[in-house]
This record gives structure tokens, sequence and C-alpha cells, in this order.
């Protein structure tokens, strides 16, 4: 037998090594030529094989790099000088709705923006134009002003063949930027009403000991009592206004809390406002949640609770349907949700209804601190509060509570 090795180095760092066997019966023993040949057969067996894993080298390479660029959640594109797209990633293809093989070879304004010739303030364009880099608020190619991009020339020896453009989503970025300035909104507000709240409660006490007085010196039938019972009416709505502010203001962190049934909660909240449900169906559906625990200010829960039944009453001037329910949303969670038949509230208005004296009422008929104090009196409980409605169809505003687990019998006879 006559035996030739191959050696081939591999991608992998590891070199393979091939042997080449040939074998002859009889006595016969291989000479010079036959040693040539086999030679000749081996070299042309390592060129292919190092051709194969050469292959097998540039598809892993390939496959590698497009799974880093796909991998780039911030959408990603790469052009040419013609703004031909020559690839982009998934992130692209889910603002798009095109995928990479139909986007590619197509101008990138018309996969992007449906145009028929290149974008004003194109990015692309001005690094054609001045061969470095450029960045931009608000990219014009996907016609959204939360998305910060920039663009880099791709250069090689005969000087810049593409441009790639990443752009950086920024939109959970500003999600956050707007609870910011909501929440500092609210400690605005909180610190306008400790300022001023006593500073107008001592007059309006002074008007309403005053209209009160008067008010005994006439009889019912009397024109100037129907007109001091106003002023009293309208002194106490004033009070209530400023104790609602004060409340929001006011450290509650030292306040006693106690803990209590969800359908404690529920029961003791709707003898107040029993008169208004008169005209509504009202059903609730505990989802057996009945004696989860919550711990809290009793008082404040109630308040909140009684705000949102309130305008959902609102929201159904001719009568409707109320439903109260309440599910585990996830562990330590309860959601108390209060869901509507009426109006609904237009998708426009409903950023802004948390705001401080934001209301959709008529004038006189709302103060638009109802929800305000609602928000942080559940902020202030460990809580969240959300919002959803349809127009013309209902709303459901649903409160996140964390429940008490860690309760024993004996502290719970003695809170509840």
């Amino acid at each position: 037998m006559l035996l030739y090795h191959i050696y081939i180095k591999t991608t992998a760092g590891t070199p393979s090594v091939f042997i080449i066997v040939l074998g002859r019966t009889g006595k016969q023993s291989f000479d010079k030529e036959d040693v040539n040949k086999l030679k000749d057969i081996s070299s042309s067996i390592y060129a292919a094989l190092q051709r194969l894993e050469t292959v097998n080298y540039i598809h892993f390479a390939l496959k590698q790099w497009e799974n880093v660029f796909n991998s780039i959640l911030d959408p990603l594109f790469i052009v040419s000088t013609d703004y031909d797209i020559i690839r982009i990633n998934e992130a692209v293809e889910k603002i798009t709705g095109s995928n990479a093989s139909a986007a590619t070879g197509r101008k990138c304004y018309q996969v992007f923006r449906n145009g028929q010739e290149v974008c004003n303030d194109c990015l692309v364009k001005q690094v054609l134009g001045s061969g470095h880099s450029s960045t931009s608020e608000g990219v014009v190619c996907f016609d959204d002003k939360s998305i910060l991009a920039t663009a880099y020339p791709i250069t090689d020896e005969k000087g810049l063949t593409s441009v790639i453009q990443y752009n950086n989503d920024r939109r959970a970025e500003f999600k956050l930027y707007k609870q910011l300035v909501q929440a500092e909104k609210l400690a605005a507000i909180g610190m306008l009403a400790a300022n001023i709240a006593h500073e107008i409660n001592n007059p309006l006490g002074g008007i309403l000991a005053y209209s009160q007085l008067l008010k005994t010196g006439f009889k019912e039938s009397d024109t100037v009592y129907s007109d001091l019972k106003e002023i009293e009416s309208a002194c106490q709505r004033s009070k209530n206004i400023i104790s609602n502010l004060m409340d929001f203001s006011r450290d509650t962190s030292r306040d006693t809390k106690i803990v209590f049934p969800t359908r404690k909660l529920i029961d003791d909240t709707l003898p107040l406002i029993n008169i208004c449900l008169k005209s509504h169906k009202l059903s609730i559906n505990m989802n057996g949640n009945d004696q989860m625990l919550i711990s809290g200010n009793m008082g404040q829960l109630q308040q909140v609770l009684f705000n949102l039944i309130t305008n959902a009453v609102h929201a159904t001037p001719s009568g409707g349907e109320i439903r109260i329910s309440t599910q585990m949303v996830e562990k330590g969670m309860l959601c108390i949700d209060v869901t509507d038949t009426g109006c609904g509230i237009d998708e426009n208005v409903l950023p802004r209804i948390f705001e401080p004296f934001f209301t959709t009422k008529e004038k006189g008929k709302g103060t638009g601190l109802g929800l305000f104090v609602s928000y942080g009196i559940i902020n202030e409980h460990g809580g969240n509060i959300s919002v959803t409605s349809k127009k013309d169809e209902g709303t459901t505003f649903s409160v996140y509570l964390p429940v008490w687990s860690e309760i024993n019998d004996s502290v719970y006879n003695q809170t509840v």
C-alpha cells in the first residue's frame, strides 16, 4: 500500500488530516511514476477540500453577520449610492411591513414612504454629498419624531460605495419622559395646594358661618333665604375642592393603615352613591376575590371608588349598565375594574384625564380634581390606575392594588 496525507486547516481552528491509500495486489512494488500520480491526485483533492472549507467559512461568516444585523432591535438599513436598498434588518420590516427580499433592490424612499423622489432632509443624501456621517432628530424615513437617526458612509479603496443608517428607537424613552413630566406636574400642584389652601379656607369659613347665621333670621319661603342657602352650598363645594387638594398634597405615609377585604371596600362605598344608581343597572363580579386582603387607608380608597362610580354615572345620564369586577392580574396584584356602557372618552382626551383641573364635563359640573386626586391616592398605596375607552361604547377604569398576603387571623380580626 502507498499512503499520502492531506492537511487541511478548518474555520474551527482544529486541522483535519485526510489519508489517501493506494493498494496493489501481487509482489510488484510502486515506482516513482506511481508516487507522482498519487501526489497529483492528492493535490486535486486538496484543492477541492480547501475550496469546500472556504465556501463553508463564507457561509458561516455571512450567517453570523446576518444574525448580528437582525439582532439589533433598532431599525437599521444599508443603501447604495443610487438609494437602492441593499439590506434591511427585522426591525425595519416591522415598521414598514416589507420583508427583506421584497425591499432589496428597490429605492428606499419607495419602500419607506411610498414616494417617487428622495425625501427632503434625507440623511443618506447628506452623507453622499459630504462623505461624512450625519445625524437627525426625528427621521424622515419613518415619519417618527421619536427616532434619532445617524447615517454613516461605507467606503473601500475606490471610495464611498454605500451608506448605513442606524435609527435609535426612543419611544420607550419618550414614554418614561412623559411619565416623569406627569409626576412633576402632580408634585407641583401638590405644593401649590399646600401653600394656598389655608389662605383660601379661612375666608371661606367666615362666609359660610355668616351665611348660616343670616339664614336663621329668615323663613324658608323668603327669597333671601334661598339666596343664602345657595351661598352656603357654594361655600361647601369650594371647601370640598380645597379639602381634596389638601388631602393630595398632605404626606399620608404616617397615616394609620388597616387591612380589609376587597368586598368590604366595595360594600361600604356603594351606600354613599346609591341615590345616583337608581336608574342604572349595577352588577358586581368578585371572581372569588371577596376576601382578598388590601392594606391601606380605607377612607382614601373609598374616595377613589366613589369618584370612578360617579364618573360612570355621569357618562350614562339616561341610565345604563355599570359593572364592578375584580381579578388577580399577576402575583400579588389585584385589579378592580369599574366599567360603564356610556358615551366613552375621545382618544385625543385620554392622555390628559389625570391632569389637575382637566374635565370634560359642562361648566359648573366638574372641578377636574376627582381623577387627579385618585391618581395620587393609588400611587401612594403602591398601585396604579389606567383607563381604556371607546367612543360611544363605554369606558373601563382599572385600579391595581397590591394584596396583603402576610397576615394571620388575629391581625385580621383586629383590623377589619
